[in-house]
């Protein structure tokens, strides 16, 4: 599946959770599935992510750090554009640093 198709399920699914019968908008709030929706995409969008880091481990504390540019070239051409926005973003780098850990 290409990343737009990705991207455009993703959107779909977060603007459709929040919708109950008859199309009418949920009383219920629809952040904790929205957030479960973007982990498990964030998942399978950076599955290689651990190809693209570098560790330190000559210090106490174990330091690693995402090549963004490597992990980008890992994309195909007509990919990288969003790819290269994305990891820019601040939910991107949150989930970095929860993996990298």
């Amino acid at each position: 599946m290409s990343m737009h198709a990705v991207y455009t399920v993703s959107c779909w699914l977060l603007q459709n959770r929040c919708r109950g019968e008859g199309g009418s908008v949920a009383r219920t709030s629809p952040l904790p599935r929205s957030v479960q929706i973007v982990n498990e995409h964030n998942s399978r969008l950076c599955a290689d992510l651990h190809l693209h880091t570098i560790t330190d481990v000559q210090t106490s504390e174990r330091v690693s750090l995402l090549l963004k540019d490597s992990f980008i070239e890992s994309f195909a051409q007509r990919e990288r554009p969003f790819i290269k926005q994305f990891v820019e973003t601040q939910i991107f780098s949150v989930f970095v640093d929860s993996v990298i850990k």
